[in-house]
């Protein structure tokens, strides 16, 4: 059954006005009863004359997703980020600090590579990491006022919930992986999102410029992306969200028809090495550990149109994962390799 998408609403009120009318409110509550008191005491015949109770804004919001509803905080300042690629990274790329997540040395390294500003946020948390998963005691140490996983974490939704309040993301039907990324702005809160605003400006940038630079290219460019692990490949990219996909959708290139059904899940299974070849087009892009696919499975695309005409490429299959605006600039930084001083071939037909 198709997940219902992650939305977000918040109460019109933003955090100043709430602090604002909580000041108003504590004003009032003081100055109705000194009037009280000051009657009782003169010993008047008639009772006091009450203003109405002043009603206090909401300092939650219900929020809907992937584990069902709730009350969330409107402006948490202790988050558990469960999963620290999905959630941690995009939330210190907005420019706040998560209390806790799960990034180890390797990953805060991997990180520190392409955005070293959210690296040195996020060495700063507490590691809630286990082998089986987020430390559900450590969690409760920390005392946080909200906890952001992933669909994954439904099985824990209830234990999690019993500590704070839990949001369970679900970004696979999203459309768009800034427009995500932007709904994370609402969840959390974030007032200075000023370095997140620039990076996305930079992105449009240069699609604009690589649209102008390649303009007979990109309108017959057909991809397919793949990834492998050991002898296995998996055809990838195939939900709107991948953010190889937006980048291409935003240069005006198209996948593949051989890719068939392109709202399929995200490995959905191995493909065959017999099926390999039929995933043909002008350019296949192919991931493996540490960048390097079998040379087994590099044979067998040499038959391929891409193949023919040395347009196979290999790529870097973290960069191509992660769920915020860098990938996006990492996928480019890779296409502008592979487009320098080469002309590709989009004469294929993958009908």
């Amino acid at each position: 059954m198709k997940r219902q998408p992650v939305y977000f609403k918040l109460d019109e009120l933003n955090a100043h006005d709430i602090e604002l009318m909580n000041r108003i409110t504590r004003r009032r509550f003081i100055g109705a009863g000194g009037v009280a008191i000051g009657a009782a005491l003169a010993g008047c015949a008639a009772p006091p004359t009450r203003e109405a109770a002043p009603t206090n804004p909401p300092a939650t919001r219900r929020v809907k997703h992937a584990g069902g509803e709730t009350e969330a905080p409107v402006n948490p300042q202790r988050i558990v980020a469960l999963y620290t690629y999905a959630w941690a990274w995009p939330i210190a790329q907005l420019g706040v600090d998560v209390l806790a997540t799960d990034a180890r040395p390797e990953w805060l390294e991997e990180i520190r590579r392409l955005d070293p500003e959210s690296a040195a946020r996020l060495s700063k948390a507490e590691f809630i990491g286990s082998d089986s998963g987020p430390n559900l005691e450590k969690i409760a140490a920390l005392k946080p006022d909200l906890i952001v996983g992933g669909w994954w974490n439904v099985d824990t939704y209830d234990k999690l919930s019993a500590i704070a309040p839990t949001v369970l993301l679900d970004y696979r039907d999203e459309a768009d992986i800034i427009e995500w990324q932007r709904s994370l702005i609402d969840l959390i809160g974030a007032t200075d999102t000023s370095r997140f605003d620039q990076r996305v400006a930079a992105y449009e940038q240069r699609i604009m410029e690589l649209r102008e630079a390649y303009p007979d290219v990109w309108p017959n460019l057909e991809y397919v992306r793949m990834d492998s692990f050991a002898n296995d490949v998996y055809v990838v990219d195939t939900i709107p969200f991948m953010p190889g996909r937006k980048v291409f959708r935003d240069l005006g290139a198209g996948q593949s028809k051989t890719m068939g059904d392109t709202k399929a899940p995200i490995f959905d299974g191995p493909i065959s090495l017999e099926k390999l070849p039929q995933f043909d087009a002008d350019v296949i892009f192919v991931a493996g550990p540490n960048g390097e696919p079998k040379p087994e499975i590099l044979a067998i695309l040499q038959g391929t149109f891409a193949g023919k005409r040395d347009q196979v490429f290999k790529i870097n299959p973290e960069d191509w994962n992660f769920a915020n605006v860098e990938s996006l600039h990492a996928i480019l930084d890779e296409i502008e390799r592979v487009l320098a001083g080469r002309t590709i071939d989009t004469s294929g037909d993958f009908r």
